[in-house]
């Protein structure tokens, strides 16, 4: 891993790349992109090939929160956290898209801007659509795989944390495999508040629309099957069932008071028995 940091008329660029032909393009491409000033997130040609960029600027209260943790407790920035995840997750043989680089630049000692390049996973849809549109087989043969590979994740105590539909990709690899995990900035593995039962809940969220109660049933079942096999079997069945729907109807009473994380979706089925 290659690391730079340097002063810009932007700020003090800190930045992570996969090794040093990234680096000089990375730079380019974070100060530009710093320039714009704007959350941006899209495809880019980046080391020889497409990659996927997200980046953001820190503004008000969400600056100053992470500004604290950078200088208490030495947390990485989201995007930071990100890469270093998506790295846990490829060198444990999980599918994971490749991160190139991260990047924060900091003003004044605190963080302002941040990115994250991963190469681009194509062709590939998101979890969500194959539920939507999907044939019954399909759709079972991804569940079974991800409800396994969910398994393995969880019982080398790895949280996502993020764990719906549309934060799996859906793209086959000739060594096997075919659901690519996403978005696992907020996890990873080392202490934290949520456990496995959330990471269920997230993807439960809308089970009614997406799954079905037969489908659930038949996700739950390779989970479970998937933690024995891992020697971390759930112990008795009835409570963690009853701690991912508590963990469900939380979700569903937090996002009613947020009906813009909804992303254009009706609100989810305040009611439905996980068990």
């Amino acid at each position: 891993m290659d690391k730079l940091r340097s002063e810009s008329p932007l700020g003090t660029l800190e930045l992570r790349a996969r090794d040093a032909d990234v680096v000089g393009e990375g730079r380019e491409l974070v100060l530009r992109l710093a320039r714009d000033g704007a959350r941006a997130a899209g495809f880019v040609e980046l080391a020889g090939g497409r990659a996927f960029v997200k980046a953001s600027p820190l503004a008000g209260r969400a600056r100053l929160r992470w500004a604290l943790k950078r200088a208490l407790f030495q947390s990485p920035l989201p995007r930071e956290r990100e890469h270093a995840n998506l790295l846990w997750l490829r060198e444990r043989l999980f599918l994971a898209p490749e991160p190139l680089l991260s990047a924060v630049i900091a003003r004044g000692g605190a963080p302002w801007f941040q990115a994250l390049a991963t190469r681009a996973v194509e062709p590939a849809r998101t979890l969500e659509d194959v539920l939507r549109d999907g044939g019954a087989t399909e759709r079972a043969y991804l569940l079974d795989e991800l409800a396994r590979e969910t398994a393995r994740m969880h019982a080398l105590h790895f949280v996502h944390r993020d764990l719906y539909p549309r934060n799996v990709l859906v793209h086959a690899e000739p060594s096997g495999g075919c659901t690519w995990f996403l978005d696992c900035w907020k996890g990873g593995e080392r202490l934290q508040l949520r456990g496995p039962a959330y990471d269920l809940a997230c993807f439960l969220l809308r089970a009614p629309e997406d799954l079905g109660a037969e489908a659930q049933r038949a996700f739950l079942d390779a989970y479970e099957r998937g933690r024995a096999a891992q020697g971390k079997p759930i112990g008795d069945r009835a409570p963690f069932l009853r701690a991912i729907e508590r963990e469900r109807a939380a979700l569903v009473q937090r996002l009613a008071a947020r009906p813009g994380e909804w992303r254009g979706r009706s609100a989810p089925i305040a009611r439905w028995p996980i068990a």
